[in-house]
């Protein structure tokens, strides 16, 4: 239950720029189905954790207690701490949708890269995949992993 209000409050703070630099939005949380109520407290309210981000995607819980954030503008990827800190993991032009493989290792859609990497915890990465029947990948957006392993 906490993971999910962790996650709700990220995505909250990642796709919001600071009041600052835009006018103030009102969020809720809304149900398009009966059953999220089963998942999400009613009373539950939205926090902004993090800000100065610029066009968020991709975002992906860690058990370690933070979630990785696709910042598409600033042209990286962050871990983004409950308690609002972040740290950069890597710098990569246009990142993307990501997930995990079946290692827990990080998945990410490298769009200027045309490519899908893997990307270990020190920042380096290695292309899985840019190429389909032996054309380029155009830019891919997001990430699957299916039960198989299969991307």
């Amino acid at each position: 239950m906490k993971r999910a209000f962790f996650i709700l409050f990220v995505l909250f703070a990642v796709t919001n720029l600071s009041a600052q630099e835009k006018p103030a939005r009102s969020f809720g949380l809304r149900a398009e189905s009966a059953r999220f109520w089963d998942l999400i407290d009613r009373d539950a309210k939205l926090n902004s954790v993090a800000t100065g981000f610029g066009f968020t995607e991709g975002p992906v819980w860690d058990e370690r207690g933070f979630v990785y954030v696709s910042d598409e503008e600033q042209n990286k990827i962050y871990r983004v701490y409950a308690d609002g800190h972040r740290e950069e993991l890597m710098a990569l032009g246009d990142p993307d949708g990501n997930t995990y493989d079946q290692n827990r290792k990080l998945i990410d859609c490298a769009s200027v890269l045309r490519a899908i990497i893997r990307i270990e915890p020190d920042g380096k990465y290695t292309v899985l995949a840019d190429r389909f029947e032996g054309k380029r990948f155009n830019s891919p957006n997001d990430v699957v992993i299916g039960p198989d392993g299969a991307i």
